[in-house]
């Protein structure tokens, strides 16, 4: 759901999604099984930060930052 918003929408209009998102990996990492071993919550985290750099990429007003 959010990866799908965050292509959808502007970077602008998904940066207040991101504590709500990191909230949630919180919530993986803390109750999952699966998540629960810091290499898959890496992948985790590295996957969602890849997808912010790419967002950052394609919107060119923040290069001018």
């Amino acid at each position: 759901m959010f990866t799908s918003f965050v292509f959808q929408a502007e970077f602008d209009e998904a940066i207040p999604m991101i504590a709500p998102m990191m909230h949630c990996i919180c919530l993986a990492w803390v109750n999952s099984q699966y998540y629960s071993t810091p290499a898959r919550i890496i992948v985790l985290l590295q996957e969602l930060c890849n997808l912010f750099i790419q967002q950052v990429r394609i919107d060119d007003s923040y290069y001018k930052l």
